[in-house]
């Protein structure tokens, strides 16, 4: 089976799906109000012409620009910061009789931490 049917198969399926779930139409929902220009990273011409018709560009655009202010808001930069700079470290917890001994992975950085 062609990639391009194979796609159409599998996208006319998910939307069922969703569709179904009641996830594709909101009720009273506000229109999408976002009017930021979507990051380069997620540009048209980064996805295949097989994996992505115009259409369907356009249909997750909202996500798209909602997903390029996570990347570029100031309020993120914390963490992205922390992400990109931080310290790999590995944890020890000994345990106990109630839970058995196990190691956990983080990453450290000078961020301040709260409780």
């Amino acid at each position: 089976m062609p990639v391009k049917q194979a796609h159409s198969i599998y996208h006319a399926e998910l939307m069922e799906k969703l569709q179904a779930a009641g996830c594709a139409e909101v009720d009273d929902l506000d229109p999408v109000n976002l009017t930021n220009d979507i990051h380069p990273m997620f540009a048209r011409e980064r996805f295949s012409q097989n994996q992505l018709t115009e259409a369907e560009y356009q249909f997750i655009r909202p996500a798209l620009q909602l997903a390029s202010k996570f990347l570029t808001a100031p309020a993120m930069m914390d963490f992205w910061n922390h992400i990109c700079h931080g310290h790999h470290r590995v944890k020890k917890y000994a345990g106990d009789s109630a839970n058995p001994p196990r190691t956990t992975t983080y990453i450290k950085s000078g961020m301040k931490e709260t409780n």
